[in-house]
């Protein structure tokens, strides 16, 4: 019996596509997503009901992976343009809250504690504010005049409120990697909005202020304060 000859056999197509593959980029997901919407619009298409229903459920879950790459990449591109504006802008403001919570340490009197507790929250507010930004949207100066940005700097900074009030700010939407640290290295806010705590450099002051060691505040952080007022971001 002579072999069989496959040569000439007509191969079946196959209109699925496994969606959940390895392969996610951009140019990749909108290669399957033309190709499925020439298939299924092709007017001589034979598809069988069952393959042309599946076809139509592999190109929603291509459609809806496709968005979820160009909202990612949309985010880490506005991420990196505002990086470094919203990096020096953090310094200035976790060096704002902290002198404000030395000064409530040293006030006395209900008056004078009330007010410098307001500005503990008020310096509170601006750090979380640049920590928290709503991710993919252009980023507004916390310390520049916003000119006709203003109204939406200001329900940004509500909003924040609302969440910090609530307790419900999540994981900060900057990104440490490129300065060389994790979230965990810079200050972190409490739960409940009880503060921010000091870690690295100023937890060991805080054991050396135990230790019955100098409480005299390093001169290149007091140099910074001080030049703060020289400075736009």
């Amino acid at each position: 019996m002579p072999p069989k000859n496959h040569k000439h056999q007509k191969r079946r197509r196959r209109p699925l596509i496994n969606p959940t593959g390895p392969k996610t980029s951009t140019t990749h997901l909108k290669k399957k997503v033309r190709d499925l919407q020439r298939l299924l619009n092709n007017p001589g298409s034979s598809l069988p009901a069952d393959a042309r229903l599946e076809s139509e459920r592999a190109l929603s879950a291509f459609q809806s992976e496709l968005s979820a790459v160009q909202s990612a990449a949309k985010e880490r591109s506005i991420a990196k343009r505002y990086h470094m504006v919203r990096f020096f802008e953090r310094q200035k403001a976790t060096r704002k809250l902290r002198k404000a919570e030395r000064e409530l340490d040293k006030v006395e009197g209900k008056e004078g504690k009330a007010e410098a507790e307001k500005r503990v929250y008020e310096a509170r507010l601006d750090l979380n504010y640049i920590m928290h930004y709503p991710p993919g949207e252009k980023y507004i100066s916390l310390f520049k005049d916003a000119g006709v940005m203003r109204e939406r700097r200001d329900g940004v900074r509500r909003e924040v409120e609302r969440r910090m009030k609530r307790g419900g700010l999540g994981e900060s939407t900057m990104d440490f990697e490129d300065e060389g640290e994790n979230q965990e290295g810079g200050v972190e806010l409490g739960s409940g909005g009880e503060g921010w705590k000091a870690e690295g450099r100023d937890r060991r002051m805080k054991e050396k202020d135990k230790k019955g060691k100098s409480k005299k505040i390093p001169v290149e952080e007091r140099k910074l304060e001080e030049q703060d007022d020289f400075f736009e971001f």
